[in-house]
């Protein structure tokens, strides 16, 4: 059965329908797709939707316009979620690891309620400890009950029936990554939307951490916004579409920030749009930073980097020359052949490149990569 992909962005609705299979590249194929967009007023505020309502509505312009049955639809949740590879007892049956997870002291509760956060977890491994004891490596997603209520209010409003609610972070690693079984690469995807960003690191086809940011692309659009003083946020994003952060030849890393070494001084413009790139880029890498330390004999090899905020030109070499690792820019695993309804798709690069979250969550439940159900 074929999945709808949803993807609930801060500026608008995103539909997709694959193809049943992966081509034998493992691509896969839009069979039909739509973005309705919200207008000048998100109907979510860091991440978390608002205005059930209005979202409900783009939801089913966004179907009908791609002509999209509102059946199976699997959705994604990125604010207030959390996932972790963790390794506990084996043979623990499904109760028994619940009331393990709910009471064990770790980080999945360092912002998410123990007793009520909805859970799902799958077993990704299975070994025996240094003293032969039977271990297993859970994949264990959590998400806040209220978030959880939200979405499914919305889709309520919708009339959409949903097969499941996954992670945005295991969506983005089913449309970014190919791996094969048994392979342990660890590499950091970071999605940049426009409210908040998402730093998911993988070991293999698993999430081992993901964390969610509160630094996206409006921070610096209200950056030259204030500075240049425009009327509307439009003219302020029209105008970072066509901007380009300062050239790393002037700057260097220092101490985890990155300071003026040239001889030009900014402009104010400059200065102002620059500092908040910076905040940015030095908040994701402290999360990557934590990662690394917890993980220190398996550190990230690199990032892949997605998102619109992503298309800032020398936001890559900034978050490269912060991590000191390298950075590419991340494009989804989908076919040039394009379907009827998704041909308006054909040779946009950015537009495909702005469905990675939908299209990761119609390819739920039809991969071996991570599927996660948090209704």
């Amino acid at each position: 059965m074929n999945h709808i992909g949803i993807d609930i962005a801060a500026t608008g609705v995103r539909v997709v329908e694959l193809e049943k299979k992966l081509d034998s590249s493992g691509f896969v194929t839009i069979k039909k797709a739509a973005i309705e967009p919200f207008g000048s007023t998100s109907p979510l505020s860091e991440g978390e939707i608002t205005d059930p309502v209005t979202v409900a509505e783009a939801i089913r312009a966004a179907l009908a316009k791609a002509g999209i049955s509102r059946k199976s639809a699997v959705v994604g949740v990125s604010t207030n979620a959390t996932a972790r590879l963790l390794v506990i007892p084996a043979g623990a049956r499904d109760h028994e690891r619940e009331t393990l997870l709910r009471s064990r002291p770790m980080s999945l509760w360092d912002l998410l309620d123990a007793k009520t956060a909805r859970l799902s977890w799958r077993v990704v491994d299975t070994y025996r400890d240094e003293e032969g004891s039977p271990r297993e490596v859970l994949a264990v997603a959590a998400v806040a009950a209220e978030t959880i209520q939200v979405i499914e209010h919305t889709l309520d409003l919708a009339q959409v029936r949903p097969a499941a609610i996954d992670l945005t972070a295991s969506a983005l690693i089913r449309a970014l990554v190919r791996s094969a079984p048994g392979e342990d690469v660890v590499q950091t995807i970071v999605d940049v939307g426009a409210q908040h960003t998402v730093v998911v690191t993988r070991n293999g086809a698993y999430p081992r951490d993901v964390t969610t940011v509160n630094y996206g692309g409006d921070h610096i659009t209200d950056a030259i916004q204030r500075t240049m003083g425009f009327a509307s946020r439009e003219q302020a994003e029209d105008h970072k579409r066509h901007l380009a952060l300062p050239s790393l030849d002037d700057y260097t890393p220092t101490f985890g920030s990155l300071a003026n070494q040239g001889d030009q001084p900014l402009s104010e413009v400059e200065r102002m749009v620059t500092q908040a790139a910076d905040d940015m880029v030095s908040a994701i890498a402290d999360v990557i930073d934590q990662d690394t330390s917890n993980h220190a004999t398996e550190p990230t090899r690199g990032v892949l980097l997605v998102g619109g905020g992503a298309r800032l030109r020398g936001i890559r070499e900034r978050l490269a020359a912060r991590i000191g690792r390298p950075v590419h820019l991340g494009q989804p695993w989908v076919s040039d052949r394009m379907g009827r309804q998704a041909r308006f798709l054909e040779g946009d690069r950015r537009a495909i490149t702005d469905l990675t979250v939908a299209v990761g969550l119609a390819m739920w439940g039809s991969v071996s990569q991570p599927s996660t159900d948090l209704q």
